[in-house]
């Protein structure tokens, strides 16, 4: 589960008249006022120097200089084509170009591709222009692999012809070279097939999906009857697809399968080295012993180099940084209690630890083959605002730019497109040689950080606030400009707290960041708190929610809302609490079991009871009903109906395929068979993000209404 993307429009809300320094909320959603300029997107190229951007034609730059090199311009019969998308070979003399491109899950998409000479600009069509997903380039640049309806195919680039690499492939049936929805979604496993490095072999993942049951919602489209949307969708303890590896010789070989060993239950990633070797990750059922396989492609033999464990679960260790230059790999693990980075060799099995302490590593971000330097994320400054951090060959760490503000980096040819923010101040990207010299800023959004002191926004505060059972929590606190402490002022608690999350971070906090200011200038203080079982603190902090969702959560939230009542400034009759996805659920939850301390809730896609989630997800933090048969329904906001005091507004997508409408649903039927008034909203056909044309301009005037009602009547 992860919290929704968010894609804003415009809407006018009128001010209040009690408002301090105000501004629309036009000015929220309808402008670039909180939609700062970001750096990225480069492609760079193999001499290290330059690199690619799209904007309508490929264009082509040297890092360290300000006017194009070149442009690259493509057409399709008699008209020009502008693609949405590019991908190079690997020699770099052809291009895959994408357009019509269309979401089919959260991450998975299909659409028209085409390849082309990069120099010649002349397009061809692939599949004869069907939509397809993950067109590939093999290493030799012969050759492209792409999905359709569920198969995978060859396409030879010389004499244009096509076949396909199998044929059994067949919707909610068997899939060829993609993840099926629970990978995509908990996995991130989307394209799930790549070449060899010298491209003899190609290994793909085959999920036999037949005895996973069916999940079928109305997609209601203006028509007569509803379409009946099927898709296979594992819940707890149900059936999840059988996966195998499948292996073809390029380009005539025919496929071979491979089955997995017993325990493997999942295989969410596979990946080939630099001197041709097959790893492939595996996962048991519980989520709670990895294994790391090497695959000899010749004769079809596994052989066991790494394995993890831990008393709770285990993340996917990923990414799995190959070095180049040696078999070895570089892997992460929280076996001393904190994520940390050790190297491997496959080989003799021995295993070295690259960084250590009471801090974690968040995300590799690349090896530098020519410095040999590995660049990564970490909490070593501090767990709310993590550092880019560069360590060599030698085991010497740094942190790659001093500075303050949440870092990050993108690892481009020799250079690095640096960028951080803070939570007042959006993204500034400058680029750096890989070596840490300064060459020239990217993009540094002044003109946003004017127009927020022109218009009086307030300057988030970073605390720690008591939580349950002697906890010590991260927070932030959003006031009014004209801040009073001598003022009782509604307080809105935003959430998310699910296993491994942070949102207090001193860094941009996207477009919600608006909406917080904007109820700051109507006289509502946001806080947002970081309860246990959140990241960035170690794993004990996180897992100390295992098999209990919820429970812990909820008891840090409203300790944290006992503090908060305390305050001179709070009025503790004026609490209450926002959330989506997850933070639905625990917003929800706070509500329920505040025994009168919240005084409203928004809960937006929530899980009502974790039984009507996805396995992968749920088995993971929850175990099995068979398992933890009590650990599902005694936090289930369906179970606490009857304890419902205050205002609850519960609004769902019809058309959510990863937290189904199932969940507000039966939440609904609960909350009536209790006789208990609520409030709530469906937005038919509606994903989980709950986007698209108007519709968020209307969720979020239906919430601030909601709010304002509840929280908006501030008084000395």
């Amino acid at each position: 589960m992860k919290a929704p993307h968010f894609i804003f429009s415009l809407f006018v809300l009128p001010l209040c008249l009690n408002a301090q320094t105000s501004f629309p909320l036009g000015e929220v959603w309808g402008t670039s006022l909180f939609f700062p300029a970001s750096a990225g997107g480069f492609q760079a190229l193999k001499d290290g120097k330059h690199y690619l951007e799209l904007d309508e034609a490929l264009i082509k730059y040297h890092f360290e200089k300000e006017k194009a090199v070149d442009t690259f311009r493509f057409s399709f019969g008699n008209e020009a084509l502008v693609p949405e998308s590019y991908e190079l070979s690997p020699n770099e003399s052809r291009v895959l170009l994408g357009s019509d491109i269309e979401s089919i899950y959260r991450y998975s998409s299909k659409g028209r591709y085409y390849w082309a000479n990069l120099t010649e600009g002349r397009a061809q069509p692939i599949a004869n222009n069907k939509p397809i997903s993950h067109p590939s380039f093999s290493p030799d640049n012969r050759h492209l692999v792409y999905q359709y309806e569920n198969n995978l195919y060859l396409k030879n680039l010389s004499d244009a012809t096509e076949r396909a690499i199998t044929t059994d492939g067949e919707k909610n049936a068997i899939i060829h070279g993609s993840g099926d929805w629970v990978y995509e979604e908990e996995f991130t496993l989307v394209k799930a097939f790549d070449f060899s490095a010298d491209g003899r072999w190609l290994a793909w993942l085959r999920f036999d999906e037949r005895n996973v049951p069916e999940f079928h919602m109305p997609m209601f489209k203006g028509k007569l009857y509803p379409e009946d949307v099927r898709f296979k969708y594992p819940k707890v303890g149900q059936p999840n697809s059988k996966v195998e590896l499948m292996l073809c010789e390029m380009p005539d070989g025919q496929p071979k399968r491979i089955s997995l060993p017993l325990h493997l239950e999942y295989a969410p990633r596979l990946l080939w080295n630099h001197q041709g070797q097959l790893y492939l990750m595996g996962l048991n059922r519980l989520q709670n012993h990895f294994w790391l396989y090497l695959v000899n492609p010749t004769d079809a033999t596994l052989k066991l180099v790494y394995q993890d464990s831990s008393n709770t679960y285990l993340e996917i260790p990923d990414p799995i940084q190959l070095l180049p230059d040696s078999k070895e790999f570089i892997i992460p693990s929280e076996r001393s209690g904190f994520k940390h980075l050790y190297r491997v060799n496959p080989e003799t099995g021995r295993q070295v630890q690259l960084t250590s302490g009471n801090w974690e590593v968040q995300e590799v971000l690349g090896y530098h083959a020519g410095t040999k330097t590995l660049f990564f994320t970490s909490t070593e400054y501090s767990p709310i605002e993590p550092k880019v951090y560069a360590l060599d060959a030698k085991g010497q760490r740094r942190m790659f730019v001093e500075g303050p503000g949440q870092q990050s980096a993108e690892l481009c040819g020799d250079y690095v497109v640096f960028t951080y923010s803070e939570a007042h101040k959006p993204y500034r990207s400058d680029l750096y040689s890989v070596k840490g010299k300064k060459c020239k800023n990217l993009v540094d959004n002044l003109d946003l950080e004017a127009a927020y002191a022109e218009r009086g926004l307030s300057k988030p505060e970073f605390i720690q606030v008591p939580g349950s059972e002697g906890s010590v929590l991260n927070a932030f606190v959003i006031k009014p400009s004209n801040f009073s402490p001598n003022t009782k002022y509604g307080l809105l608690m935003y959430v998310y707290g699910g296993p491994g999350s942070q949102e207090v971070l001193n860094g941009w906090m996207g477009p919600n960041y608006g909406w917080f200011q904007y109820l700051a200038s109507q006289g509502i203080v946001v806080a947002c708190v970081d309860n246990r079982g959140t990241g960035g603190r170690g794993k004990a902090f996180r897992d100390v929610t295992y098999g209990r969702l919820g429970e812990i959560e909820t008891a840090d939230q409203l300790a944290a809302v006992d503090w908060f009542a305390q305050q001179s400034w709070v009025d503790p009759s004026q609490i209450g609490y926002f959330g989506w996805s997850y933070g639905g659920y625990m917003s929800a939850l706070c509500l329920l079991k505040g025994k009168g301390k919240v005084a409203a809730a928004i809960s937006v896609a929530p899980v009502s009871n974790w039984k009507f989630y996805d396995n992968i997800y749920t088995e993971r933090y929850m175990g099995t009903l068979q398992t933890n048969p009590k650990g599902f329904d005694t936090q289930s906001p369906i179970s606490l109906a009857e304890d419902l005091k205050g205002g609850f507004l519960l609004i769902h997508g019809s058309g959510d395929d990863n937290v189904h409408w199932q969940n507000a649903a039966e939440l609904s039927s609960a909350l009536i068979k209790a006789n208990k008034d609520f409030e709530q909203f469906i937005y038919p056909d509606k994903n989980h993000g709950i986007y698209g044309g108007f519709t968020r301009s209307h969720l979020y005037r239906k919430m601030t209404g909601f709010l304002m009602e509840y929280l908006g009547n501030q008084r000395p």
